[in-house]
């Protein structure tokens, strides 16, 4: 199966070990923002954020399981972490809602110790779970 992980920029290094336990179990990554380059303000490069976006979004909606690490928000020092706390990750949500409720693809799952801190996390087209292994188990079924 082709998973897209969405988290902050800041949590690559944790989806980098979700990335390796799925190739592990012979699934694929869809779309791999966490090689994109980071920098802030957006503004500094529109060209660049275009592209970003439409991968982001194409592999939101075309991937057969999308994931969102939820995790507490910790403010960072740094101006990128403290401007744009993770909002990406919360359109590619929507994103993959959208794409769930016109076509009935990705499977959805929230996962992490915040996944129920928003409203969407209990959207009819989501499932909550606390860690990967429980998607994979889930998906086995």
């Amino acid at each position: 199966m082709k998973f897209y992980i969405a988290a902050r920029f800041d949590n690559k290094e944790k989806v980098w070990e979700i990335y390796e336990k799925l190739k592990e179990k012979g699934h694929e990554i869809h779309s791999d923002w966490t090689v994109h380059q980071p920098f802030y303000p957006y503004i500094s490069d529109p060209e660049l954020c275009a592209k970003y976006s439409e991968e982001d979004v194409n592999g939101a909606m075309n991937c057969d399981v999308f994931v969102l690490l939820a995790d507490e928000h910790h403010n960072g020092q740094h101006e990128q972490k403290a401007k744009s706390h993770g909002r990406g990750m919360f359109i590619e949500l929507g994103t993959a809602m959208s794409s769930f409720l016109l076509r009935g693809s990705p499977r959805i799952f929230v996962i992490g110790p915040d996944n129920d801190k928003a409203i969407f996390h209990f959207h009819n087209s989501v499932t909550r779970f606390d860690t990967i292994e429980e998607v994979l188990e889930n998906l086995e079924l």
